[in-house]
Order: C-alpha cells, then structure tokens, then sequence
C-alpha cells in the first residue's frame, strides 16, 4: 500500500483493531495515526506505521507525546532521521489495514 493513498486527517481500520485510527503526520517511510482513549482526559493511544518494512506498533522513546499535531509532526522528523523506532519491548504488529476513509473535504 504507498503512502501517497493517505492524507493528514483520514482514517485508517486495521483488521486487528475495533476503531480506526486518525492519521495526523506522515512522511515518506512513515505515518503517525491515534486514536482516542480517555476523551475526558485528552488521552490517545498511537501507532506508528513503518511503510518499508510492512508494519505498525509503538516507539522506543518511552514518553514522547503524540498529542498534537505540532508533537506528531515534531514527532515523524525524528522517525525520519532514526532518533527514534519501534519499541522491542512492544513488538511491532504486522501491517493489517483493512480500510482507508479519505476525510471529508
């Protein structure tokens, strides 16, 4: 799947998973989707997807934020420049889109 088929704001079902993700930074190796948690709390859980090897999970940074936008954004040049990778505590999960859903213009 390239990564030209997605755009900041789209939402992306993995078949592994009960709600889709939205993805809010992308690069050419990678994309940062979250989704919500705690909506009371601003909490999100994240996933990382790495486009070259086929695959998703969380990083290694162990407390960077993926919050907002400017943070995922601040977030994926890193992921560019190898200052921070999958977790290999968390392993990483294949890569299992089921849908892509091209945000509402």
């Amino acid at each position: 799947m390239a990564t030209k088929n997605i755009q900041i704001g789209d939402k992306i079902k993995f078949k592994s998973e009960k709600r889709k993700y939205t993805v809010r930074a992308i690069s050419d190796k990678f994309a940062i989707c979250t989704k919500p948690f705690n909506i009371k709390k601003y909490n999100n859980i994240y996933t990382v997807i790495d486009w070259e090897n086929k695959l998703r999970g969380r990083d290694n940074y162990h407390g960077w934020g993926y919050y907002t936008d400017e943070e995922c954004q601040e977030a994926i040049e890193k992921w560019d420049k190898g200052e921070i990778e999958h977790s290999s505590r968390y392993l990483p999960m294949d890569l299992d889109i089921e849908n892509i859903f091209k945000q509402k213009k």
